[in-house]
C-alpha cells in the first residue's frame, strides 16, 4: 500500500527534448517537478549534469527563478552587465534572477545544474 505523502518524492524525471528559450541538448532535459509531474506543484525544477556547452537565450520570466551551479562554470547576463559564474562540487554557486529581469546563460564548463522557477509549467 502506497503511504499518503509518498507521491511527494520524485526520483525519476520526465526528458522533454525542447524547452523554450534553450538551444537543442542531446539527451533531452531531465524535469524532476512541474504540474504534469505533480498536479498540486507550483513549481518547476530541472536538474541536468551537462554533458555539453549550451546557450540559452535572452529571456524573463513574471516570477522569480534560482540557478544552482555545482562543478558548472557560465557567463550568465543579467540586465545589461556579464558575470562569469564559477563553481565546484564543493563550492556551490547560487544565481536569483528576480521577476522581470532579462538574462541569458552560456555554459563553459560542463558539471551539474539545478534550475527552480516558481511557476506549474514552462515551456
Amino acid at each position: 500500500m502506497a503511504k499518503k505523502y509518498e507521491k511527494y518524492i520524485i526520483k525519476k524525471p520526465k526528458t522533454v527534448e525542447t524547452l523554450r528559450y534553450h538551444k537543442a541538448k542531446t539527451g533531452g532535459y531531465q524535469i524532476y517537478l512541474d504540474q504534469s509531474i505533480l498536479p498540486e506543484s507550483d513549481m518547476y525544477v530541472v536538474i541536468d549534469y551537462l554533458k555539453e556547452i549550451m546557450h540559452l537565450e535572452r529571456h524573463t520570466h513574471d516570477v522569480s527563478q534560482i540557478y544552482i551551479f555545482l562543478g558548472a562554470h557560465a557567463e550568465i547576463m543579467l540586465g545589461d552587465e556579464k558575470h562569469d559564474v564559477t563553481s565546484s562540487q564543493d563550492s556551490p554557486t547560487v544565481v536569483f534572477i528576480p521577476a522581470g529581469l532579462e538574462h541569458s546563460l552560456k555554459f563553459t564548463k560542463r558539471g551539474l545544474f539545478i534550475g527552480l522557477l516558481r511557476k506549474a509549467a514552462y515551456g
